[in-house]
C-alpha cells in the first residue's frame, strides 16, 4: 500500500491572472480605466468648497451691511426728532412730542394725557406732505 503526501502531489501549473494590469514604466501611458489613480490629497479635496465658501462669505457681508444701514438710518431719525414733531410708535400710538429726554420721550396724545415713550418705540415721523412739497410752477 502506498501513502500519497501533499508533498508529493504534482505542482500546479502557474496561471495568468489577466485581470491584473501589468506594471507601467515611466514611458507607458496610464490605462483609462482609473485603477492607477492616486488618492485624493485633503487640499485637493477642499478645492471644490471654495466657490461655496466665497459665495456665503459674500452673502453674508450683503447682509450685515443692508442691517448696518438700516440700523444707521434709524439712528439718525430718533436723533432728528425734536419737541413738536408729531411720531407714530411700533403700537400705532400718534402724539406729538412734549419733552426729549436722553432715552425716552413725553408724548402728549390728547389734551390732557401724555405718555413715556421709548426712543426705540418710535416707528416713523409724521410729516406734513403739503409743508414739504414743492410749490408748483406755473
Amino acid at each position: 500500500m502506498t501513502i500519497y503526501t501533499i508533498a508529493d502531489a504534482a505542482p500546479a501549473a502557474k496561471t495568468v491572472n489577466a485581470a491584473v494590469p501589468a506594471t507601467t514604466t515611466s514611458n507607458q501611458a496610464v490605462p483609462a480605466s482609473g485603477a492607477a489613480k492616486k488618492p485624493q490629497s485633503m487640499m485637493e479635496g477642499l478645492g471644490g468648497m471654495v466657490p461655496f465658501i466665497v459665495i456665503m462669505g459674500v452673502f453674508i457681508f450683503l447682509m450685515w451691511n443692508g442691517q448696518r444701514k438700516e440700523r444707521k438710518k434709524k439712528e439718525e431719525m430718533l436723533s432728528s426728532i425734536k419737541v413738536g414733531e408729531e411720531i407714530v410708535t411700533i403700537g400705532g400710538i400718534m402724539g406729538t412730542v412734549d419733552t426729549v429726554k436722553e432715552d425716552h420721550f413725553v408724548v402728549k396724545i390728547s389734551d390732557n394725557a401724555r405718555i413715556k415713550v421709548l426712543k426705540n418705540a418710535v416707528s416713523q415721523i409724521v410729516r406734513n406732505e403739503a409743508a414739504n412739497a414743492e410749490p408748483e410752477k406755473k
